[in-house]
């Protein structure tokens, strides 16, 4: 899971120089971040800066192209193994344990990052062909219906038997949790699981990339009428706890497979108000 727990973002001009000469002036936001401390975090910045700027002054070659690549990759610790792999810069609210970590994200909702608990997104059921053709002879024909035939199917498996999944309504679409072995985010078998069920692309790709699935546990704030969140409004977030009273993230739909599921998951329940009837925000 790569989640700074210290971080600073900052806007700054700087004087680019182009092939002809020319100059001209552009903003450069620039986020970095500690494990450390909020000292480590603002050096880093600093360099960051100045690296851009020491490029930005001059004309270079494809070999400096490199270098310059080279040098804030390792400032931004942004590769590693040659993987994009840039850090959550959320704030840290609470810290279930060394698996699962809830933040606060850009918008102002919590979200729950978690290395051990595989959540999937899922936007759209699309049936396949066999699919519909069993529907119509009788067969599922819910989207929430597929997606139990599809976990029923899985779970007839003698490889799939150690699975457990709990499937869930959100507003837009699905969410499923599923338990098991081998479910690292990239590893085969959860991308066996995404393909399976749809899931959404560039959240697999943010899964794989920063090595933990994400769960949002309150609601987006535009859909409960309340603006995005800013920090700088000290009254935001109590506005917000008040304003998402009697909504819901997400519905509980069925639980198949192995129940193993832990203090995460009750947290997400909890938290996401999926055992109540509630508008889903």
């Amino acid at each position: 899971m790569k989640i700074w727990r210290y971080w600073v973002s900052e806007t700054r001009p700087l004087t680019s120089v182009s092939e002809s000469g020319s100059s001209c002036v552009c903003n450069f936001r620039v986020t970095a971040g500690s494990d450390r401390s909020e000292e480590e975090a603002r050096a880093r910045l600093e360099d960051i800066f100045q690296e851009l700027a020491n490029w930005n002054a001059r004309q270079c070659g494809d070999e400096d192209v490199a270098e310059h690549r080279r040098r804030l990759n390792e400032l931004h610790g942004y590769f590693e193994d040659g993987e994009y792999a840039r850090p959550i810069c959320e704030r840290v609210l609470l810290k279930l344990d060394s698996c699962n970590v809830v933040t606060r994200n850009r918008y102002g909702a919590e979200v729950l990052n978690s290395s051990d608990t595989c959540f999937v997104d899922i936007d759209h059921v699309r049936r396949t062909f066999g699919e519909v053709v069993r529907g119509w002879v009788g067969g599922p024909v819910r989207p929430e219906d597929v997606l139990t035939a599809r976990i029923d199917t899985l779970l007839s498996r003698a490889e799939n038997r150690d699975l457990g999944f709990r499937l869930y309504k959100t507003r837009a679409g699905w969410r499923l949790i599923v338990d098991g072995e081998g479910l690292e985010p990239g590893s085969p078998r959860m991308r066996s699981l995404f393909k399976l069920f749809n899931a959404d692309y560039t959240y697999e790709r943010l899964c794989i990339s920063q090595q933990c699935y994400r769960a949002r546990l309150t609601p987006k704030p535009w859909r409960i009428g309340m603006q995005r969140f800013a920090e700088e409004d000290p009254s935001w977030l109590e506005r917000y706890e008040s304003a998402r009273e009697g909504h819901a993230v997400c519905r509980f739909v069925c639980e198949r497979g192995r129940s193993r599921f832990g203090s995460a998951v009750q947290y997400h329940d909890e938290r996401t108000g999926a055992a109540e009837s509630l508008p889903l925000g």
